[in-house]
């Protein structure tokens, strides 16, 4: 069994530097997988930053804990084990309702690939498997021995694209009629024996697309991608960006589509101006898809359908507004509920108690009241006394001033001026420079 995660990362700088990271900002990896692109991004951040990373492979974020341990010691990294369509739930359940950017890496990882009890390669001999989620019920299996021929046929045709899915729904049918099919080699088989000589001529193996419908299937990549794709839109700040990697057709169309329409104004010809709750919300980076340069691709040949299409944030629509009023709504309850939740389990774990630790903890409980009523008596007396203090001085200052007043009083009487002043009316002369009495 394969205990090492090796995965060499598809497009990293483009992906990563295209977002414009900020930081101090917050940004989500969606698809964390082997952690390249969450390292390098965080080396951009600063330690007031934050990263969350989405993976369902619990092996996955085993291996990112000590690739990124430096950066978890610094507080600036959180794991969510969860499928990425629950983006918003999650994030808000840590308080977050904006983001500065988002990456997506879509598609099955090469460690999953490669890890042989995984069931994900039609190379390797392995039960039929293929979840990235392994607490999840359905798998490769059922999907191969239960669904009937209809929805074999559904499937090849839509996530796989090929032209003889009836076929090989055809000869699955027939051979699991004999016994279940168990095997990534035994479906591989039967694949090839489904199709025409001149088609297995052909470059590539011929159970590549069937192997990638039925994975698509099991994990719902495009419903699960969709609904993500368009709740980070939504969750993106201002001059936020969403970066998204894609690796066959289907996905890049739906990624393609997702942008296009949130980047697409839709008003009336002839409209003079365009009203803000009909402004598109995203601007394309990139108009075409950015492609691994030949270098990278002589390097890692897993990348040679490498797509990534770039978008940013250019208006926040009002009922955006609205949706994170009610997200902070969300998450208050949440508290409240946490809350209530640690109460319970308080007075649970209080009612197990014996009488002696009652009575000592409830001595310890008492004795903190008492000192905290003391402490609040006395900082209300010594406020109390600040208080008096403040209008004592208050008064003497009023008398200062007043003695002030009276000090100029007397001085003004005591001018000459001031005395001929008074003399005068009262009709007093001066006689030989002394004040007479009046006549």
């Amino acid at each position: 069994m394969t205990t090492e995660f090796h995965h060499t990362t598809v497009l990293l700088h483009e992906t990563v530097d295209l977002l414009d990271i900020k930081p101090d900002g917050i940004y989500v990896d969606a698809t964390l997988g082997g952690a390249g692109h969450s390292a390098y991004l965080l080396s951009k951040l600063s330690e007031k930053g934050h990263l969350y990373c989405f993976d369902q492979d619990q092996k996955a974020i085993d291996n990112a804990q000590i690739r990124l341990k430096d950066y978890i010691d610094k507080g600036m990294v959180t794991f969510i084990k969860d499928n990425f369509r629950h983006l918003k739930a999650n994030l808000a359940q840590h308080g977050v309702e904006k983001i500065d950017g988002i990456l997506y890496d879509l598609g099955v990882s090469s460690p999953q690939l490669d890890e042989r009890e995984r069931g994900f390669s039609y190379k390797q001999d392995a039960v039929l498997d293929m979840r990235m989620n392994q607490d999840q019920a359905l798998s490769a299996y059922q999907v191969v021995n239960d669904y009937d021929y209809q929805d074999l046929v559904r499937i090849f045709f839509k996530y796989g694209e090929d032209k003889f899915s009836k076929q090989i729904a055809r000869k699955i049918e027939q051979a699991r009629q004999i016994k279940p099919i168990e095997t990534t080699t035994e479906l591989a088989d039967i694949i090839k024996s489904a199709k025409p000589t001149k088609e297995l001529k052909k470059k590539g193996h011929p159970a590549k697309q069937i192997f990638q419908a039925i994975r698509i299937e099991v994990n719902d990549e495009l419903g699960a991608a969709d609904e993500s794709i368009q709740q980070a839109i939504d969750l993106l700040a201002l001059d936020g960006r969403i970066s998204v990697i894609t690796f066959h057709s289907l996905e890049d169309r739906l990624t393609k589509q997702l942008f296009k329409e949130a980047s697409t104004v839709h008003v009336p010809k002839g409209l003079p101006f365009i009203p803000d709750d009909l402004k598109a919300p995203l601007e394309l980076v990139n108009r075409k898809p950015i492609l691994p340069s030949e270098q990278e691709l002589a390097a890692n040949n897993r990348a040679h359908s490498a797509k990534l299409r770039v978008a940013k944030k250019v208006h926040q629509p009002w009922y955006d507004l609205i949706e994170t009023l009610f997200l902070r709504e969300e998450a208050i309850m949440l508290e409240d509920k946490r809350r209530d939740l640690t109460m319970q389990v308080i007075e649970d774990k209080i009612k197990t108690f014996t009488r002696v630790e009652k009575a000592f903890y409830g001595s310890i409980v008492l004795s903190g009241l008492i000192l905290a009523i003391g402490i609040i008596f006395m900082q209300t007396k010594l406020l109390q006394i600040q208080s008096d203090m403040a209008g004592i001085n208050q008064d003497i200052s009023v008398k200062l001033l007043e003695i002030e007043d009276a000090k100029q009083a007397v001085n003004d009487l005591a001018r000459k001026a001031r005395l001929l002043e008074i003399a005068d009316k009262e009709g007093l002369t001066f006689n030989n420079d002394n004040i007479g009495v009046a006549e």
